[in-house]
């Protein structure tokens, strides 16, 4: 598929508008490729489940309604586990797009001019290589992301075919699609709908989402800003009742292309079709420029948006052979940098159990675990965020009021009235005990318990080159052996349980710096691995492709790890273990 053109918005990004093609169809308007997989919607959900089936060897097929990647910086606050994740469906991109990134170096909020709340930036949990938490615009994580699905083989991104109906049947999906070439009919196994909070296959299904919806809108803005002034340092700001925006609030972060994104919530009761005017937006901005030290010689909003907060979910995220992911599945407030980090999440969950599945190597009830934990996830995340969606956004005149009488509590000092407007940043869980986090029999101490993510640090291969364990973790079910020379008989087991079973398994050998120079061997050149997961000579840990760990051993027999395998993958025939790319 060529290149049309490029969008240049005077930043340091470029976008590229791409043209649609017509699918090979036959003479009854049906697409004849037939793929394993469609995922519906091509924003950072759909693209990192789509690199990660690619990963698999699954074929997958991309329609996305609009011509280019997101035009606004949206969902961007980037976390840690996000960019590990996607080195793991698209090795080495997480990387990349975390270079590009900025660390967050805390937050600040202000009620009028006085600082009332200031908080330090999370530590950074030992042996990770990411900061907690970074700004990185949206259409950067998608620009990447799309790069790595158009050179996997077997995938496809069809651009401005928009999915106009879905019906779901016992054995396929069959989807109906809309092109400037004309319309056209598409069916396949198996369909992620991550066509967003509007869902097209969600109302198709008939299915709603249930929680609450703030009657509050906040206008966002993302603005190049021209000036001898220094670009301001990356930390969150918040100015409750500044006194260009009375009864308001700004929220404020930087990105990297030398973009301002502010997010103005208006009082209730304003005109917001006069407040998202250009002139207006400008005229706001500059306003606030102004408070604090800036003269501007050029203000340019280069997008200007209205949201509203929404607490949202669908009690099941799978649904026979259509399956949902991201704003699809649920919609969360933007506070706290839950909902593009929870969405990346759903892809990552989803994709292997798919890939297994669709392949034949897995049974259907392993799809069942992904809306369990998935949905056990989001309503967590729901949870804390809605408790700083209710402070952030009042929906009343008496919440209003509440809030402007603990903000001025805060500034006469009381820190415990300044504790509610703090940010609380995305974390993750925990998943409940399953098929896929088998609890441990017998007892193990420390560590990292079956549901948690494994642990985090490095190892270093025989060749000398080093390695961040999480990324090791993608594209297969992964057995880690702590691997000692009195433990021949525990890597024997181990080895033969993986090879009587058909789905990829990877072997991975923590051995001290010495006697060991095999490719799957690791070295623990500190023993610090070792002692994060709490495992001594002959330990096993089996790892999902998520990074989540699924069981773990003192000292496993053949028969232990063999049933665990098996249980978790369902009762299917075996075959030939599958390649990884």
């Amino acid at each position: 598929m060529a290149d049309e053109t490029a969008l240049d918005y005077g930043i340091d990004f470029q976008w590229v508008v791409h043209e649609t093609a017509a699918p090979p169809l036959g003479p009854d308007g049906l697409d004849r490729t037939r793929p394993d997989v469609v995922v519906v919607g091509a924003g950072p959900t759909g693209l990192t489940l789509a690199a990660g089936l690619a990963r698999f060897g699954v074929r997958t097929v991309v329609l996305e309604a609009g011509d280019t990647v997101c035009q606004a910086s949206r969902a961007s606050g980037i976390s840690d586990r996000t960019f590990e994740t996607i080195n793991r469906v698209a090795p080495g991109r997480g990387d990349l797009l975390a270079a590009r990134s900025i660390p967050t170096l805390g937050s600040e909020s202000f009620f009028g001019e006085r600082l009332v709340l200031s908080q330090s930036p999370p530590r950074a949990a030992d042996g990770t290589k990411f900061a907690p938490n970074n700004y990185l615009p949206q259409w950067h994580i998608e620009s990447g992301l799309l790069e790595e699905v158009e050179r996997a083989p077997g995938a496809e991104v069809r651009w401005q075919h928009a999915v106009t109906g879905a019906a779901a049947g016992p054995e396929e999906v069959e989807l109906t699609v809309s092109t400037p070439a004309g319309p056209y009919r598409l069916r396949a196994p198996w369909v992620v709908a991550a066509d967003g909070g509007r869902s097209v296959v969600r109302r198709s299904c008939g299915l709603r989402m249930n929680g609450l919806a703030y009657d509050v809108t906040f206008v966002i803005v993302d603005v190049k800003v021209e000036g001898p002034a220094p670009t301001p340092p990356p930390i969150r700001r918040v100015w409750f009742d500044p006194h260009y925006l009375p009864g308001g609030l700004l929220l404020r972060h930087m990105s990297p292309d030398g973009v301002w994104r502010m997010d103005f919530q208006f009082p209730i009761g304003s005109d917001l079709d006069r407040a998202t005017e250009p002139g207006a937006v400008t005229a706001l901005v500059r306003e606030h420029l102004r408070a604090i030290g800036h003269e501007a010689d050029e203000v340019r909003p280069i997008w200007i948006s209205t949201y509203q907060a929404r607490a949202l979910s669908l009690d099941r995220y799978r649904h026979g052979r259509v399956l949902f992911a991201g704003d699809a599945a649920h919609l969360v407030p933007i506070f706290g940098g839950f909902g593009l980090n929870s969405s990346v999440d759903d892809a990552e969950n989803l994709h292997w159990k798919l890939a297994l599945v669709s392949r034949g190597l897995a049974g259907g009830a392993l799809l069942d675990t992904y809306s369990e934990e998935r949905v056990a996830a989001v309503r967590r995340n729901l949870d804390l965020v809605t408790r700083a969606a209710e402070f952030m956004t009042p929906t009343s005149a008496e919440s209003e009021e509440l809030r402007q009488a603990a903000l001025t509590l805060a500034a006469e000092g009381n820190t415990l009235a300044a504790g509610l407007g703090r940010h609380r940043p995305f974390r993750p869980m925990r998943y409940s005990p399953s098929i896929v986090c088998v609890p441990d029999d017998p007892p193990m101490d420390g560590g990292f318990r079956p549901g948690e993510r494994a642990g985090r640090g490095h190892l270093t291969q025989a060749s000398g080159a080093r390695c961040y364990l999480p990324d090791l973790f993608g594209g297969a079910l992964n057995i880690l052996v702590f691997d000692h020379s009195d433990a021949a008989s525990s890597l024997a087991a181990v080895e033969e349980a993986a090879a009587a079973v058909g789905a990829p398994i990877r072997l991975l050998r923590v051995h001290p710096p010495d006697g060991c120079t095999d490719d799957q061997c690791y070295h623990d050149v500190q023993g610090t691995v070792a002692a994060d997961y709490g495992a001594t000579a002959g330990a096993v840990y089996l790892v999902r492709p998520d990074g989540v760990v699924a069981a773990r051993w003192p000292r496993p027999g053949r028969a232990e790890l063999a049933a665990t395998l098996t249980d978790m993958l369902g009762d299917v025939d075996r075959t030939p273990e599958m390649t990884i790319r």
